[in-house]
């Protein structure tokens, strides 16, 4: 008989999925698995609740993305990884097994759990494998979408904003803007956040982009659900703020640098919109050094030293990253949060940058979309800004311009007319922009590709290879070794 869902008996209950087209239900009381005693994933993979999202009711196109993701048996709040899965489905077997009444031969019960059981344990197990192959929606916790559009606007005489110097107009470009989108959605509420290679984001920009979603979608997406985030380049163009304490410098409003902005944030969102799929994400941390100083060290002693005791470095270095993983293991992209200032461009820079962030990103989505063009690939990298406040990239620190000598306490020096300025690591700014972009972009490679080794693995080692074949292989027999595993520890 040919139905259009495939269903797998769960207690009382029955997972369906629309998407295929044939029935099995077992028969065997052992086959009815009750997995409404599963234990919850851990808190990096929430499962998706089974109640649908609010904003699927108000929006087709949410509504239409809502249908592609698996559904979630009655009595069960979220989805069991595999390995649960696999002690759960033994678990029921066993206790099947073990209720057999035999009082003549204790050595007859011993031969059915090797002549039945085990066979048709692997059953269950080959069958359990097979399923979660053929229904990846099965494993995912959330709904996720990624995006990114250009933002980069006049390359030429429109003045910088960042370090308000009023003859710092742009003359050419060093690297493109973009704006990059990540929604989120866990089925009660949906998530957008966007990170823009900007100086800031002025409330006429936000309120511009959300008319703009709104007239597309709807109240799908509103000021309570979007943010939107600005990795504070100080290359790149002013004139955008609406306001006269930021755009005094720009001479005003430069209609230019604001359209560019809010059709690139917009767009960005569209595209995540539009290719949102079940998936998962998660969380890694990592520490990058040799990049950051604190700019202002003798104000940061005027910190309790009770609380400067609680840190061991004067700035963060920490870097947190969010990975968005599709249900078929397909990477789609990743947010990262790491404490810099994009300041490796400095003041006497004409051309427009994203800087040393910007560039991480470019580094990162250059190697995940196959050494494509900036901007151009599905795989989205954001390296974000987070308390970036006193915490400056030019390692070597405060330096009088043309002695070379250490500025005083207060950042002045001796010579006339001499600035002080910090600089470093290299010898150049473009050359400091690369190594700072480059020792970021590693650490947060190295925690992509350990937290996929332990997704895959259960290991700290770091994934050997970049090949997408072998990846596909590794997941695919990690699922059958996960299950074959699980029942080893019993």
């Amino acid at each position: 008989m040919s139905v259009s869902a495939i269903s797998i008996k769960i207690g009382q209950g029955r997972f369906r999925h629309p998407q295929l087209t044939r029935q099995t239900a077992g028969k065997h009381p052992s086959q009815a698995v009750n997995l409404s005693a599963i234990p919850s994933k851990p808190a990096v993979e929430q499962g998706l609740p089974s109640k649908p999202s609010k904003h699927s009711r108000k929006s087709p196109s949410a509504a239409s993305t809502r249908s592609k993701q698996a559904r979630l048996p009655a009595g069960l709040s979220r989805w069991p990884d595999t390995r649960t899965l696999a002690r759960r489905v033994y678990e029921s077997l066993y206790e099947e097994k073990r209720n057999t009444n035999d009082p003549e031969n204790s050595e007859k019960k011993m031969l059915l759990e090797k002549e039945i059981f085990l066979p048709e344990l692997l059953t269950i197990l080959l069958s359990t494998w097979l399923l979660l192959a053929a229904l990846p929606g099965a494993i995912a916790s959330y709904s996720v979408g990624v995006g990114r559009a250009d933002t980069t606007g006049p390359v030429a005489e429109v003045v910088f904003m960042g370090y308000a110097k009023i003859d710092q107009k742009g003359s050419g470009l060093h690297l493109r803007t973009f704006s990059r989108a990540f929604i989120i959605d866990d089925g009660e509420e949906r998530f957008v956040f966007v990170s823009v290679d900007s100086a800031m984001i002025g409330n006429g920009v936000r309120q511009t982009v959300l008319q703009n979603l709104a007239n597309e979608f709807g109240s799908l997406y509103t000021e309570k659900n979007v943010m939107i985030s600005a990795t504070h380049s100080h290359s790149t163009p002013g004139g955008f703020m609406l306001h006269m304490l930021f755009d005094i410098t720009t001479f005003g409003f430069v209609k230019e640098t604001f359209d560019a902005m809010v059709n690139g944030i917009t767009k960005s969102i569209h595209r995540a919109h539009h290719a949102m799929v079940p998936g998962r994400v998660f969380i890694a941390h990592g520490e990058v050094h040799g990049v950051n100083i604190n700019r202002s060290p003798a104000a940061y002693l005027n910190n309790p030293k009770s609380e400067r005791d609680k840190y061991k470095h004067d700035v963060d270095k920490i870097l947190t990253q969010v990975q968005f993983i599709g249900a078929d293991d397909r990477p789609l992209g990743v947010i990262n949060w790491f404490a810099i200032h994009p300041t490796s461009m400095n003041n006497t820079n004409h051309l427009v940058s994203s800087d040393n962030v910007g560039y991480a990103s470019i580094l990162f989505e250059k190697i995940m979309n196959n050494d494509s063009l900036p901007g151009k690939g599905s795989f989205v990298a954001a390296f974000a800004s987070s308390n970036l406040g006193d915490v400056s990239p030019n390692t070597r620190g405060p330096k009088c311009e043309f002695s070379g000598n250490n500025c005083s306490e207060h950042y002045t020096c001796p010579g006339r007319k001499e600035m002080c300025f910090a600089s470093g690591p290299g010898k150049d700014m473009f050359e400091s922009t690369s190594i700072i972009a480059n020792k970021i972009f590693k650490e947060s490679w190295k925690k992509r590709q350990i937290s996929r080794w332990r997704i895959l693995k259960k290991s700290s080692k770091p994934f050997p290879k970049e090949d997408e074949t072998k990846k596909e292989s590794v997941f695919e027999c990690y699922l059958l070794n996960g299950l074959l595993k699980s029942i080893s520890e019993y």
